[in-house]
């Protein structure tokens, strides 16, 4: 219950009944945008609810300032469907934003989540695996940040470099509890998703521009873009008992203790790079796009450069004023004349400067990659692992993540070859002294 004095307070919604079965609906973000109010629904451990037009869970619902279904809501005579959905199929829509009158989401999944821009009436089509949330994403964010608010660093914004500018900025909640079945999250921080409003799309890949480096269990809830810097608010006190509210801005000059370097090591430069949130590789990622292991990488992209389709297709190419396709006119020159193993190398080294090189469709954003970074990825992806290090692989995929279950009965199993031990040995001590008696 909620008091208040010298203002009334009233309730304008019930999203659902009082006797149903429903467990953390995570009820996220609420935006008021002129005379309609929008909030998002988690799916309070009802999956199969969430694309259901039947009920609210796993929605983004419209409402009117006296709680009534927004006017126009995409199904408000439909029979049996609630007049409040505007958009279905979320696991957990916490981050919500609007945007020059475009909706936002960042969707909370388990190992992974994903951004997106949503629309009035569409289902995005999670069905209770982290697989579906390859359905409709801007971006997918693996390993999972758990996205608490989005912001947005407007265009015209002077308080950060300009690098920031025309981004949004979402917090990264992490793994506060330390629960082991979601060890793999990323840690708390703020993550920036460069955003392409005129083509829809990211436009580069996602980066993190601040992490947590505590030792303490934290997590980061809150984020706004102000006049003066991004404003952020963690979950937990950092010291003693007060919590703080901290203001992110620019000052190159200073001498900070510490720094996001850029990754170096192969696979940190992957993960960092977001590439496996849709690629897989050596058992690790996402299988939404296709695998990054080298030997069938090696042979999907051999049989596709060297055919003459796509040697057809970079000519036709050339006398397109598509941005970004005239600037790579001499690299695509270099292409057509490379022996087919040098252009495997050149191609893939193209396309993690620039995915679009040769294809303007491109879903991949630019990754925000240095020549060195892209030169260790070439040798890497193209090098098929040494016998050894199959074997290494192999062992680090049939080991599985920790869930409290398998502590649990590791526990109990411990417990009962421990108990075995004991009685064990406090019988043959009696054994020896009954020998000693009798001698």
């Amino acid at each position: 219950r909620f008091g208040s004095t010298g203002v009334e307070v009233g309730v304008i919604l019930i999203p659902y009944s009082a006797g149903a079965l429903i467990r953390n609906p995570q009820i996220g973000s609420c935006l008021v945008v002129g005379i309609t109010i929008d909030l998002s629904f988690g799916y309070g451990q009802q999956a199969a609810l969430a694309r259901s037009l039947q009920s609210n869970l796993g929605k983004i619902l419209a409402l009117t300032l006296d709680g009534d279904p927004a006017p126009d809501n995409p199904n408000p005579n439909q029979p049996g469907a609630s007049p409040y959905v505007w958009a279905r199929g979320f696991r957990n829509p916490f981050s919500l934003i609007q945007v020059d009158g475009r909706f936002f989401v960042g969707d909370n999944g388990l190992e992974l989540d994903r951004f997106l821009e949503v629309h009035p009436g569409q289902d995005y089509g999670w069905s209770g695996t982290d697989q579906s949330l390859g359905v409709a994403p801007a971006a997918i964010l693996y390993p999972a940040i758990a996205p608490t608010q989005l912001t947005f660093v407007a265009p015209e914004s002077a308080s950060l470099p300009r690098e920031y500018a025309g981004s949004f900025v979402v917090g990264a909640f992490g793994n506060l509890l330390g629960n082991p079945s979601l060890a793999r999250r990323q840690d708390p921080g703020l993550l920036q998703i460069p955003y392409d409003f005129a083509a829809s799309r990211v436009s580069a890949a996602p980066r993190f521009i601040l992490r947590y480096q505590g030792i303490l269990p934290q997590g980061l809830v809150a984020v706004a873009a102000g006049p003066d810097g991004l404003y952020f608010a963690p979950f937990m006190p950092e010291e003693g008992e007060f919590s703080r509210l901290y203001r992110l801005t620019a000052d190159p000059d200073r001498n900070y203790p510490s720094h996001l370097g850029a990754a170096r090591a192969p696979e940190q430069i992957l993960s960092q790079a977001g590439c496996f949130g849709c690629h897989t590789l050596a058992g690790r990622g996402q299988p939404i796009g296709p695998s990054l292991d080298a030997r069938p990488l090696r042979a999907r992209l051999l049989e596709r450069l060297t055919s003459p389709e796509y040697l057809e297709s970079l000519t036709a190419l050339d006398q397109m004023e598509t941005a970004p396709l005239p600037d790579y006119r001499t690299q695509r020159a270099l292409l057509r004349a490379a022996e087919p193993e040098a252009r495997l190398r050149l191609w893939l080294q193209f396309r993690l400067e620039q995915p679009r090189f040769d294809n303007p469709h491109a879903v991949m954003p630019k990754p925000d990659l240095s020549a060195e970074q892209i030169d260790t990825l070439v040798n890497y992806l193209l090098t098929p692992p040494s016998f050894t290090t199959q074997i290494k692989q192999a062992v680090i995929q049939a080991i599985p993540v920790v869930q409290h279950r398998m502590l649990f009965y590791s526990f109990f199993a411990g417990a009962i070859a421990g108990s075995a031990l004991l009685w064990a040995v406090q019988l043959l001590r009696r054994s020896r002294a009954n020998r000693g008696d009798n001698s």
